[in-house]
């Protein structure tokens, strides 16, 4: 994925992917209504094509949303859920 500087300032996936999800919400001041799938709060979603924590690195770029389900409402299906 590129040259790695300083490899003890890298982050986890796990730590990007909180990043991404709960506390995106803090970085824009929307953490009330953004970050996790609770009563009242936005909900958004996707499944992936691959497991996010499995997969080499070199394939992260290549991870693809399948299903896509925002504020409610199913906006994508690959099929996923024999709808389309």
């Amino acid at each position: 994925m590129g040259n790695v500087i300083n490899p003890a300032q890298q982050i986890t996936r796990e730590e990007d992917l909180r990043l991404y999800t709960p506390e995106n919400g803090w970085f824009t001041f929307d953490e009330y209504r953004l970050g996790s799938i609770e009563v009242r709060k936005l909900d958004d979603l996707v499944v992936l094509n691959e497991d996010y924590f499995a997969v080499p690195d070199e394939r992260l770029k290549r991870l693809r949303s399948v299903l896509t389900v925002v504020g409610g409402k199913l906006v994508h299906d690959e099929g996923v859920l024999g709808t389309s």
